[in-house]
This record gives structure tokens, C-alpha cells and sequence, in this order.
């Protein structure tokens, strides 16, 4: 089923008045849509903030209970994973927020107030380009952090993995602290 609006008059003989009334309801639907995604993409961020923090919490209550430090080497492994964490976390966050990418998109679909239909037909048009296509990429090349997201979609699946990853080396590190008391 396609979201773009049929250029000219419909075929049942809707009027303009009707054919601005079915625009706005899928703007709002599209823009909901973006909302949607736009405020899951902010989820994501706001966790990949703190598991690193928490990290280094945990590291520094087992390194302070700990009374063999220097030959203890799943201590050192859970470190340097500690490392490898925040450096991942850091990485994910540098790319383009939803403000970004709203502004660089907006310069592509100039806004009409010549006419409702050519204003809703834009912003809808705008809408879809700044939430993007599927990715059909697979393996975690396509996921990796990159400063060039071009959609609100591509930017929520990069970070999505980001999350998992860190979530993955922060499990890794407690365990490795655990082990490193009992050891």
C-alpha cells in the first residue's frame, strides 16, 4: 500500500476539500510515525549513556575489595572490556541527532502556501525522506556507528545495535569482575 498521495483529481470525483482532509490525516499519520521512532532512536540513546557509567561503578567497588590488583588478569580483561565499552558508547553517540537530519532534509522540500494540497504534499514527501527507507543490509558492517546517518531509520537500527553490543560487554564485565573476587 503506498503513503504517497495520487497526483491530480481522484478518480471517484472527491472534491479538494475531501482530497485536503485524506493529505492531513496521512500527514499526521506519517509525522506520528516519525514521532515514534524519533523518541525510540532517544531511548536507545539514553541507555547507551549510563552502562558505562554503571561499569565503572561495579570496577571500582571490585577493584577496591580486590587486594591482589596487579597479577589478577580477569581483572585486567574486564578493564580493557571496560574500555572497549565507553570507546563503543562514545562512537554510537557522535551520530546525527533528529534535529540534523530534520534541517539537512528540510532544504529539499521547500514549503507552498500557495495552495493546501502542495503544502501537504510536501510535508509529507519531507516526512518520508527524513524516516528513511528499510535497511536490507545485513551483517554488523551495516550497523556500525557512522556520523553520515541519512534517516531517522537508519539512525535508530546503528544505535539499536550500539545498545546491544554494550549491553553484551557491560554483562561480560561484571562477569569478569565477579570472577576476578572469586579467583
Amino acid at each position: 500500500m503506498s503513503t504517497e498521495p495520487s497526483a491530480g483529481p481522484e478518480s471517484s470525483g472527491n472534491s479538494a476539500p475531501d482530497r485536503v482532509e485524506a493529505l492531513k490525516l496521512e500527514y499526521e499519520y506519517v509525522r506520528r510515525e516519525n514521532l515514534r521512532l524519533r523518541d525510540g532512536r532517544a531511548s536507545l540513546t539514553r541507555q547507551l549513556g549510563p552502562l558505562p557509567i554503571s561499569a565503572a561503578i561495579v570496577a571500582g567497588l571490585v577493584t577496591g575489595f580486590t587486594s591482589k590488583v596487579p597479577g589478577n588478569v580477569l581483572l585486567w580483561i574486564a578493564l580493557s572490556l571496560f574500555g572497549v565499552l565507553v570507546l563503543i558508547s562514545i562512537l554510537y553517540s557522535t551520530m546525527k541527532p533528529y534535529r540534523v537530519l530534520r534541517r539537512e532534509k528540510e532544504a529539499g522540500f521547500p514549503r507552498s502556501t500557495h495552495s493546501p494540497v502542495l503544502w501537504y504534499e510536501n510535508a509529507i514527501a519531507l516526512e518520508e525522506a527524513i524516516y528513511g527507507d528499510p535497511s536490507d543490509g545485513k551483517g554488523l558492517r551495516v550497523r556500525l556507528p557512522t556520523p553520515n546517518v541519512k534517516s531517522l531509520q537508519e539512525g535508530y537500527d546503528r544505535e539499536r545495535t550500539g545498545l546491544f553490543i554494550v549491553q553484551g560487554l557491560f554483562a561480560l564485565v561484571i562477569v569478569l569482575l565477579i570472577l576476578s573476587r572469586v579467583t
